[in-house]
C-alpha cells in the first residue's frame, strides 16, 4: 500500500511508539508516577477555523488539514445512551482537550457507521443547533500526529469499505446482468420449449384427428357392411318368414288333416267299442236265453268271461285315447277286439242253437220213448246222439281255438276268474288282512271325528306332534334323526311332547294313541308321493325313521303297509280286475291313478308317484334298526327277495311293472345282492332272458322308456356282476353321528 510507510512513521511518533519497554521500569520510578504519566492528556491547541468544518455536514472539508475535526458537542450524557464505552469518555467535557482527543481516537465506530450508511445519524441537539445557525464560528481541533494517523487509518478503513462497496456495487451489477441475462435465456428457452411444445401438441393433434378420420372412415365402412349385411339377412329372413309362414300353414292344414284324422279315428275307436258292447248285451242275451246250458260245450262260459275282459280293455284304450290321442294301434287293436267279438257272438250263438236243438232232440226222444217199443228209441236216440257229438266236437274245437286267440290278445289284462289270479295267495291273504286291521283302526277313532270343538282342538294337536317331526326329517346326521325318532315313539307312547310351546299327550283320549298311528303312516306315505318322487336321496332318512318307530311299535307297521298296498297295489304284488258292475272311474282309481273331475291323471305323472313310493318301500327294507344288528329288521331284505319273486311268477302289465322293477333294483338290488349272491344274480339273468321278453309284448307302441331302461340295467349289472349301492343311502353307523 502507499501509506503505509506514513502509517509506520506515525505509530512511531506515537506517545505509545515512543514508550521504552524495560523489565525494571518498576524499580526506576513508582508505579504511581507512571500510571499519572500514562494516563495523562497531550497537549492540544485550539484554533477557530471556519474553513475546517463544512457547515451542513459537520464533516471535513476537501480543503481541511487531515488533523482538523469538528468539535461536537456530544459529551452530554444524554446522547450517549446506546454507544459503546469509549464514545461515553466524551461526556466528561465539551471543551475538554482530553475529552476531544479521546473522542477523536475512539470515533473508528460513528466513522464506521457514517461510511456504512450514506443517511445521516441523528445528531445531538448541540451539533444540530451547530449546523443550523452558521452565526457562531467553529472551532476545530488541532490534533498531534498521534492521532492523525488514527485518522489515517480510519480514513484507510474508510477507502477500503468504499473500494469493497464499490466492487460489491459492481459484483451485484454483474450479477444482475448475469442473472437479466438468464431470465432472457430462461425466456427464450421456455418460448422455444413451449413452441415445440406447441408443434408436438399440432402433430398429434394432427395424428389424433387422422386416426380418427381413419376410424371413422372405418366405422363407415363397417357400417356400410352391416348394412348391406343386415339388408341380405333381412331379406333371408324375410324369405324364411316367407317360408315359415307358408310351413306353418301346412303344418297348420296337416294339424288340421291330423286332427281331423284323430276325431275320425277315436270316433271309430268310440263306434267299435259301442259295437263290442252290443256284441257282449247280445252274448249275453243267447247265453242267459239258453234253455240247456248244461248241454253247452265247458268254453262257452269261459268265452263269455273273455268278452267281458275284451269290453274292459276296450274300455281303457278308449279312455286313453281321449286323453291322449287316437292312433293306428289303438284302432288296429280295437279291430282285432271287435273281430275275436263277433267270433265270440258266432261261437255262441252256433253253441246255443246246438245245445237248444239238442235238448229239444233229447226231450222228442224221451217223449216218443213212452210211445214206442224200447228199441227203437235205442235206434233213434243213438242216430241223434251222433249227429249232436259231433256238433259239439265241431263247436268245442271252435271254441277252444278261439279262446286262445282271445288269451294272446289280452296279455295285458288280468284275469276274471278270481282275485287270487291276479297275486299269489300268500300275498294276497296277507292283503286282505292287512285292510281288515286298517279298517278296525279307523273305526277305533272315529270318535274324533266328531263335532266336539275340544276333540277338533285335541286332534289337530296330535295332527301337529306328527306332522312337524316328519316334516323335518333329514339327513344332517344322526342326532338329528335320533331326536324325530324319540319325539314320535314317545307320542305313540302315551306320553307328552312339546308343540308349539304346549305339552299334547294321545292317551289323554282312548282313541287318541291309535289315531296317532295311522296318521303317522299316512303321512311317510305322503311323503313318498311328494318328496321321494322328486328328490330320491330324501327315501333314506325318512325309511330310518320309519324303521325305527316299526322296530317299537309292530302295529304301526301293519298300518303302514296298508296304506303302501292301498295307494300302489303293485307292493303286494296285486293287479287288480275289474269286477263286475265297477265303474272305469272306481276301477282306476284301485289301481293307483288319482281321478279328479272324472279325468283321470297322465301316464308320466302316475309313474312318477309310483317311483316315489317304490323307492320309499325299497329304502324302508335296505334301512338299518337304530340298533344295528343287535335289533332285527321287521321288513328286511328277506320281504324284498319275496316280492321280487313274486313279480316274476306275475304276468307283466304295461308301464308300470317295468317301471317297479327298475326302482327296486337300483335301491335294494345291492343288498339283495349281498344277501343271496349268486341265487340272485341268477334270477337277474332270467328276468333278462325270459320275464323281460313277455314285459316287451305288453308294451304298447312309443311307451317303451321303462322297459329300456330296465334292460340296459340288467344288462350292466349281469356284465359287471355286481350292482353299485344306491346314492345316498345312509349306513347303520349314522345312527351315532
Amino acid at each position: 500500500m502507499p501509506e503505509s510507510p506514513v502509517l509506520l512513521e506515525s505509530l512511531r511518533q506515537s506517545s505509545k511508539g515512543k514508550l521504552k519497554y524495560d523489565k525494571d521500569w518498576h524499580k526506576v520510578k513508582g508505579i504511581k508516577s507512571m500510571l499519572e504519566e500514562c494516563t495523562s492528556p497531550p497537549p492540544v491547541t485550539c484554533v477557530k477555523s471556519p474553513q475546517g468544518l463544512s457547515p451542513k455536514t459537520g464533516s471535513p472539508m476537501r480543503g481541511s488539514p487531515p488533523g482538523a475535526l469538528r468539535l461536537e458537542d456530544s459529551c452530554q450524557e444524554g446522547s450517549s445512551k446506546g454507544r459503546s464505552p469509549r464514545q461515553t469518555f466524551r461526556n466528561t467535557s465539551s471543551s475538554s482537550p482530553s475529552c476531544s482527543a479521546s473522542r477523536i481516537s475512539n470515533s473508528k465506530s460513528d466513522v464506521a457507521l457514517k461510511n456504512k450508511s450514506p443517511r445521516k445519524l441523528p445528531s445531538s441537539p448541540l451539533s444540530s443547533v451547530e449546523s443550523s445557525e452558521t452565526l457562531s464560528p467553529i472551532s476545530e481541533i488541532v490534533l498531534p500526529k498521534a492521532h492523525q494517523s488514527a485518522l489515517a487509518i480510519i480514513e484507510y478503513e474508510r477507502q477500503s469499505r468504499q473500494k469493497v462497496e464499490a466492487a460489491i456495487r459492481l459484483k451485484r451489477q454483474q450479477l444482475e446482468k448475469e442473472q437479466q441475462l438468464i431470465q432472457i435465456e430462461a425466456e427464450k428457452n421456455l418460448y422455444d420449449l413451449h413452441f415445440k411444445q406447441d408443434i408436438e401438441n399440432k402433430k398429434n393433434l394432427e395424428q389424433i384427428l387422422m386416426a380418427a378420420d381413419v376410424r371413422t372412415q372405418e366405422v363407415q365402412q363397417r357400417h356400410q357392411v352391416l348394412k348391406e349385411h343386415h339388408k341380405r339377412h333381412a331379406k333371408m329372413l324375410h324369405a324364411k318368414m316367407q317360408e315359415a309362414e307358408v310351413r306353418r300353414k301346412q303344418l297348420e292344414e296337416e294339424e288340421k288333416k291330423r286332427q281331423q284324422e284323430i276325431k275320425k279315428r277315436l270316433a271309430v275307436i268310440i263306434q267299435t267299442a259301442a259295437e263290442a258292447k252290443t256284441t257282449k248285451q247280445k252274448i249275453d242275451q243267447l247265453f242267459n236265453s239258453c234253455n240247456y246250458k248244461q248241454l253247452l260245450p265247458g268254453n262257452v262260459p269261459k268265452s263269455v268271461e273273455l268278452m267281458t275282459q275284451i269290453c274292459s280293455r276296450m274300455e281303457a284304450i278308449v279312455q286313453q285315447a281321449q286323453q291322449t290321442e287316437a292312433t293306428d294301434d289303438h284302432l288296429k287293436t280295437t279291430n282285432e277286439f271287435l273281430s275275436q267279438a263277433s267270433n265270440i257272438l258266432d261261437l255262441v250263438l252256433t253253441s246255443v242253437d246246438e245245445a237248444n236243438k239238442k235238448g229239444q232232440a233229447q226231450s222228442t226222444a224221451v217223449t216218443t220213448a213212452a210211445s214206442t217199443p224200447t228199441s227203437a228209441p235205442t235206434s233213434t236216440s243213438a242216430q241223434t246222439t251222433a249227429p249232436a257229438s259231433a256238433v259239439l266236437s265241431t263247436a268245442s274245437s271252435t271254441t277252444i281255438s278261439a279262446a286262445n286267440k282271445i288269451s294272446a290278445a289280452l296279455t295285458t289284462q288280468p284275469t276274471a276268474a278270481g282275485e287270487t289270479l291276479c297275486a299269489p295267495v300268500k300275498a294276497y291273504e296277507a292283503f286282505v288282512k292287512l285292510q281288515e286291521n286298517q279298517k278296525n283302526v279307523e273305526k277305533s277313532y272315529e270318535a274324533l271325528t266328531g263335532q266336539d270343538p275340544r276333540l277338533k282342538k285335541f286332534k289337530f294337536d296330535l295332527q301337529k306332534a306328527v306332522n312337524l317331526p316328519v316334516n323335518a326329517i333329514s339327513k344332517v346326521n344322526g342326532a338329528h334323526l335320533r331326536d324325530k325318532l324319540e319325539k314320535l315313539c314317545s307320542l305313540l307312547a302315551g306320553q307328552p311332547v312339546e308343540v308349539s310351546n304346549k305339552m299334547v299327550k294321545a292317551a289323554e283320549h282312548p282313541a287318541g294313541i291309535n289315531f296317532c298311528k295311522d296318521l303317522l303312516a299316512k303321512k311317510i306315505l305322503k311323503q313318498g308321493d311328494e318328496q321321494v318322487s322328486s328328490n330320491f336321496e330324501s327315501a333314506f332318512p325318512i325309511a330310518m325313521v320309519a324303521v325305527g318307530v316299526w322296530c317299537m311299535y309292530p302295529d304301526f307297521g301293519d298300518l303302514l303297509l296298508a296304506h303302501f298296498h292301498i295307494a300302489c297295489p303293485y307292493l303286494v304284488p296285486y293287479y287288480r280286475p275289474k269286477e263286475k258292475g265297477q265303474s272305469t272311474e272306481d276301477y282306476y282309481k284301485s289301481l293307483g291313478y288319482a281321478v279328479e273331475n272324472g279325468q283321470c291323471e297322465k301316464q308320466d305323472k302316475f309313474l312318477r308317484r309310483m317311483t316315489g313310493y317304490m323307492r320309499l318301500y325299497a329304502a324302508m327294507i335296505v334301512s338299518p334298526p337304530p340298533r344295528g344288528e343287535q335289533q332285527p329288521h321287521p321288513h328286511g331284505v328277506e320281504k324284498g327277495w319275496e316280492w321280487l319273486c313274486n313279480v316274476l311268477n306275475l304276468d307283466p302289465r304295461p308301464d308300470i311293472t317295468a317301471t317297479l322293477l327298475l326302482n327296486f333294483l337300483v335301491v335294494a338290488g345291492s343288498a339283495l345282492a349281498e344277501a343271496y349272491s349268486k341265487q340272485f344274480f341268477k334270477l337277474l339273468h332270467l328276468l333278462c332272458t325270459e320275464y323281460l321278453p313277455k314285459v316287451k309284448q305288453v308294451t304298447l307302441p312309443g311307451s317303451g322308456g321303462p322297459v329300456t331302461r330296465l334292460e340296459q340295467f340288467l344288462q350292466k349289472c349281469i356284465k359287471n356282476g355286481k350292482i353299485d349301492p344306491p346314492e345316498g343311502k345312509l349306513s347303520a353307523g349314522f345312527w351315532f353321528t
